[in-house]
């Protein structure tokens, strides 16, 4: 398992996973209950936040997904929210 930084809007998370999509979708279960705004994609690094980052910066290490595949991907896994 690896270490992730995963960022969409307000959600922001660092956890282990196996791959970086995996990371996306258990850092939206663990922060679900929590007021989200969540940005279009979500970001996911090995090397930090990307946002965070001066001047932010996107290299070729950082994994973009939709929002909208990790929300159906979220939604597939807890049908109950």
């Amino acid at each position: 398992m690896n270490k992730f930084y995963v960022q969409s809007g307000s959600l922001k998370r660092v956890l282990m996973a196996r791959e970086p999509f995996e990371a996306s979708v258990r850092a939206l279960a663990l922060s679900f209950d929590e007021d989200l705004e969540l940005a279009p994609c979500f970001v996911v690094s090995e090397r930090g936040f990307v946002m965070d980052r001066e001047p932010t910066e996107i290299s070729t290490n950082e994994e973009i997904y939709s929002s909208q595949d990790i929300m159906e991907e979220y939604m597939k896994i807890h049908p109950d929210k």
